[in-house]
């Protein structure tokens, strides 16, 4: 008897088990794939390959810059905007104005010596363009 239940409740939970696959299995099938654009507007990708653009243009890998670009859209507008991906969320500018906020950053790392002569070889820099300026309009 002992034996003809246990036999019962493992096909049971083979029965289960195998359902719950399958069922995961047929989920799968109708997520929307990685790297599918279709849920966004023209605007959004436009704007995601403005902001790429941005990032190469400052020394960022293509593949690093395409993964912000996007971040950035997803933060900004959350996801997609077309029909049916959540419409009608207010847009959060924040991500876009970041990097203002950590502007300095780089120069209060160093110590104050560098920055000072950081400081006067900029100030010489000006000087020597000025002096060039007048001495073209001179003549």
């Amino acid at each position: 008897m002992r034996a003809a239940l246990e036999c019962t409740r493992e096909s049971s939970f083979e029965m289960w088990f195998q359902r719950l696959v399958d069922k995961n299995f047929e989920q799968k099938d109708s997520i929307m794939p990685r790297g599918d654009k279709s849920a966004y507007t023209e605007k959004q990708k436009r704007m995601a390959k403005h902001i790429e653009a941005s990032y190469e243009d400052r020394g960022v890998t293509g593949d690093e810059a395409a993964r912000r670009a996007w971040a950035t859209v997803n933060a900004t507008d959350h996801g997609g905007k077309k029909s049916g991906s959540g419409r009608g969320k207010a847009t959060n500018r924040a991500p876009s104005k970041k990097g203002g906020r950590l502007e300095g950053a780089a120069s209060s790392a160093r110590s104050a010596v560098a920055r000072s002569a950081s400081a006067k070889k900029a100030a010489a820099t000006r000087e020597r363009h000025a002096a060039n300026v007048k001495k073209q309009s001179a003549r």
